[in-house]
């Protein structure tokens, strides 16, 4: 028998032309079809490769983290997520053809959701193309942006997806959704008010059985969801991979979650396992690119992963670093800094809506004015060199992703804005 453990790349036993098939029929399957990782599938995944003497490694387990991987990227324009997404498929004797195959596919669905942008007509919404040609009929009450090749939209108050040609494919019957996320979507049963998930083939994966935070997503591979009013932890297949115990829950960060329970805060692990060396230290939040705020007598800064200071407690109030700067404020406005605390936007700026206002794709959205004589408050975008990129004339903004946003008007009307400011909107 051969041991996968004592092997390379470069040694690695040579396979049946059977055995070839199965793992590419398998992989095209789940990758590109979009079908369930299910127990059938991972039966004939185990009796092939026992038959041909593999042993020492958990087929399962590894071919469900690529699959994991797979879903978690969204575009693929790294050229080193793209060399090492090839050597993990060399690993698993995933096909060279197969691969580049996967990969051109991730690439053109990734350039189909940023070709449609939600574009407004008075009180419809439908989309367009960057050159505001409308694509698919302003006949809905709202549109979300395309992921995974499908958007959210909202119909007689009712949530369902379309894909890119405008065609319904996951019926408008819901009575709330979220957009795609890791090639899953949550969406919330009209009869019993849960939650649950679909894939993009419109398949339930998760039951309807699961409340949710405005915090929940899928990150690193996991989910923070409640039920009967204890947080816990899924997969993108649905498992229940740290049982529901906590009183709330945030997404998986640098490998660790913030968790509560009672009047105790503190930080687990992806098995569930208590931090304790973070534990001693007083309201330390959530991890962001290896550091976490933290706050003691009324005073904040940093710590990294292994709970040593590395920006030390005088801020007055404390952002998550995101490409590299942080939000703080300190003496009344706020600024930015980066890692080893020097100012990169200088301490000028009124408010951060966080998480909004973290920096996105280059651009932040921050507000300079203070409220006019009607009250009224004013943000616009600025990049990392603290020059104005998007006038400041909106209520409210959110984060950049693929190119584009939503923002507020003072009408209380919303929008969507590329990062030219270019507005897709018609009142």
């Amino acid at each position: 028998m051969h041991d996968k453990s004592s092997y390379s790349s470069n040694n690695k036993p040579e396979i049946s032309e059977a055995l070839q098939n199965f793992i590419n029929a398998l992989v095209e399957e789940v990758v590109l079809k979009g079908e369930v990782f299910d127990d059938q599938k991972k039966k004939w995944l185990r009796k092939y490769v026992e038959a041909e003497g593999l042993i020492g490694f958990s087929i399962e387990q590894n071919f469900q983290d690529f699959f994991q991987a797979i879903n978690n990227i969204n575009e693929l324009t790294s050229t080193l997520i793209i060399k090492m997404l090839k050597q993990a498929a060399d690993d698993l004797f995933i096909s060279g053809v197969l691969i580049e195959k996967i990969i051109e596919s991730k690439k053109n669905n990734a350039a189909k959701d940023h070709f449609l942008i939600p574009f407004r007509q008075g009180k419809k919404w439908g989309f367009v193309d960057k050159d505001k040609r409308l694509h698919i009929p302003a006949e809905f009450e709202e549109t979300w942006p395309f992921f995974d090749g499908l958007a959210l939209v909202r119909k007689q108050s009712k949530f369902g997806f379309i894909n890119t040609n405008g065609n319904i494919i996951i019926p408008i019957i819901y009575s709330y959704g979220r957009s795609f996320d890791s090639g899953l979507a949550f969406v919330k049963d009209v009869k019993n008010n849960l939650y649950g998930c679909l894939d993009n083939k419109g398949n339930q994966i998760l039951n309807f059985e699961y409340e949710l935070s405005s915090n929940t997503k899928f990150s690193e591979g996991l989910a923070p969801v409640s039920k009967n009013g204890k947080y816990g932890f899924i997969d993108i297949y649905g498992n229940v991979v740290i049982p529901f115990q906590f009183d709330f829950a945030y997404p998986f960060s640098d490998g660790l979650a913030y968790v509560s329970l009672g009047n105790k805060y503190f930080h687990i692990d992806k098995y569930g396992r208590t931090m304790t060396h973070l534990s001693n230290i007083s309201n330390i939040r959530s991890f962001s690119e290896g550091l976490a705020k933290w706050e003691y007598l009324s005073k904040g800064g940093y710590v990294d992963l292994s709970g040593n200071e590395v920006i030390s407690r005088k801020y007055d109030e404390c952002g998550n670093f995101s490409e590299g700067i942080a939000f703080v404020k300190l003496n009344g406005k706020w600024g930015g800094i980066d890692r080893n605390d020097n100012t990169i936007i200088p301490f000028e700026y009124e408010y951060i809506n966080f998480p909004d206002s973290q920096f996105s794709e280059g651009l932040a959205n921050v507000r300079l004015i203070t409220p006019d004589l009607n009250n009224l408050v004013y943000y616009g975008y600025i990049n990392r060199n603290n020059q104005i990129i998007i006038p400041f004339k909106y209520a409210r903004g959110g984060p950049f992703q693929n190119g584009i946003t939503y923002v507020y008007l003072h009408d209380r009307n919303i929008g969507y804005i590329d990062k030219m400011g270019t507005e897709y909107w018609e009142d």
